[in-house]
């Protein structure tokens, strides 16, 4: 099918998965003590482990948003092989990147007006936004065509579930993304709260639980309420703890789930804002009802 699927930084997912599923990813810059980089799909394991660490040792770290000039010369390339573009962004509601897209396709429109420019905002991030864009890729190669594509997207978007857990909610309120009251009322007594993303894109808060362990249980808990079946793949991404990544995985498959498990260790872009041993579930899900789940504040 003559359209390609582009994808940003905010998206992760395993690290086989990129090449195979064709798609066209624009990295972010992030910035880790003044010093600018920027993540690419596939980045060595090593060099995010030494990010982390250096957020436990309290480095300063941020991101920079994608440009409408850098979204033009990306659409650009595959509208000049007269190709469609499907542009999958990451949710409006913790972000304005997605703005950006709009920016970039309004600008380009009249100058390809037998092309099709389509953006659309994911509501996901991280493995939410992986495993939609997973689906998304492999309809594609099934011969879904661009049209075809929209309309699954339109229908299920809703329906991936995103809850995780944080050891640290300050990340969060210094990047923008969850006020400061909920992070100091989260951060205190050794509370790890768990956090969602609701059905308009943004944080919410779900459940604070008591330590790892209680943590560890509601997130498995969750998962096992709200996933399409027991057999559904799991991306559980973490950011530079792979232990504790695996200690998911271990009580999800004793609460009965025979799918794979997908340790990932989380994008910098992502990992900024929400800081070394985070551990989190994305799976396809039952129905919206996991993103408006019972609770949710």
């Amino acid at each position: 099918m003559n359209y390609k699927i582009i994808v940003d930084s905010a998206l992760d997912l395993p690290n086989h998965l990129w090449e195979a599923l064709d798609i066209h990813y624009i990295p972010m810059n992030y910035e880790v003590d003044g010093v600018t980089k920027l993540y690419q799909p596939g980045i060595n394991e090593e060099e995010k482990n030494d990010y982390y660490q250096a957020l436990r040792e309290k480095a300063e770290s941020s991101t920079s948003l994608i440009t409408p000039f850098i979204f033009e010369e990306v659409f650009r390339e595959y509208l000049e092989k007269d190709m469609d573009i499907l542009y999958l962004g990451f949710s409006s509601g913790i972000s304005s990147t997605f703005d950006s897209s709009v920016v970039a396709m309004n600008s380009l429109k009249g100058e390809y007006p037998d092309r099709k420019i389509v953006v659309m905002d994911s509501l996901c991030a991280s493995g939410g936004l992986g495993l939609l864009a997973k689906d998304v890729a492999t309809n594609r190669q099934n011969g879904m065509s661009l049209e075809e594509n929209i309309e699954f997207i339109e229908k299920e978007w809703q329906n991936y579930g995103h809850f995780f857990m944080v050891n640290d909610l300050m990340h969060l309120v210094r990047g923008g993304r969850l006020s400061a009251v909920a992070g100091i009322a989260g951060s205190a007594l050794g509370m790890k709260p768990i956090l969602t993303m609701d059905e308009f894109g943004k944080l919410r808060n779900f459940k604070k639980a008591r330590g790892v362990k209680g943590g560890l249980k509601e997130l498995t808990a969750v998962t096992v309420e709200y996933i399409k079946s027991q057999d559904e793949e799991v991306f559980i991404v973490h950011s530079g703890n792979e232990d504790l990544a695996m200690q998911l995985a271990e009580t999800l498959k004793q609460a009965g789930l025979t799918g794979e498990m997908h340790p990932i260790n989380v994008s910098p872009v992502i990992g900024a804002h929400v800081g070394p041993d985070f551990v989190s579930s994305f799976f396809r899900a039952t129905d919206i009802n996991c993103r408006r789940p019972e609770g949710l504040k």
